[in-house]
């Protein structure tokens, strides 16, 4: 929980600045926070990327180091609640807010779809009883591209899923 808070605040890379400063708040325990709503986050995130196109790449491969902190992956797929009520969870994970902005929806969904080829690979090897884990995980990865409205999900998304069904059908 600490060791999240303190790598995603003190981490300054283009990522953890433009969350924090559309409105994002990195908390430990679980589930992060927004201080307005999550199409305001949206609006901030989409005008600070129009902004700054050269910024892009760091910005999707600071999004790629927090995948890769276990812990960070987590709440990234957990819903997120409002700051003026920590415990009311609205349906967006911060991965489905990212997935929704159009300059970076496709570096999001190949993130993820890196991601899950790692975690697939992993339950494969796996014989220390963490098969559950790693199965609800690939779940929670998954159920990211439910009810999103995003062009590249609705066109990439099948085709990607496609590819992966010999991994399914193997576990």
């Amino acid at each position: 929980g600490d060791d999240m808070q303190a790598f995603l605040e003190l981490d300054d890379t283009v990522f953890s600045r433009w969350m924090q400063q559309s409105g994002f708040i990195f908390s430990a325990g679980g589930h992060f926070q927004i201080k307005t709503s999550v199409g305001g986050v949206r609006r901030e995130l989409t005008t600070r990327l129009r902004g700054h196109p050269n910024e892009l790449p760091a910005f999707v491969n600071g999004f790629k180091d927090v995948l890769n902190n276990q812990e960070c992956t987590l709440a990234c797929l957990l819903p997120t609640a409002h700051e003026s009520m920590p415990t009311v969870l609205n349906n967006e994970s911060l991965v489905k807010i990212l997935i929704d902005v159009n300059q970076i929806s496709s570096d999001i969904v190949e993130s993820i779809f890196e991601l899950l080829h790692e975690v697939m690979a992993d339950e494969t090897d796996d014989a220390d009883g963490t098969q559950g884990t790693v199965q609800s995980v690939s779940r929670m990865l998954l159920s990211q591209f439910r009810w999103v409205g995003s062009t590249v999900v609705t066109t990439t998304v099948p085709e990607r899923l496609l590819e992966l069904l010999p991994a399914f059908s193997s576990s």
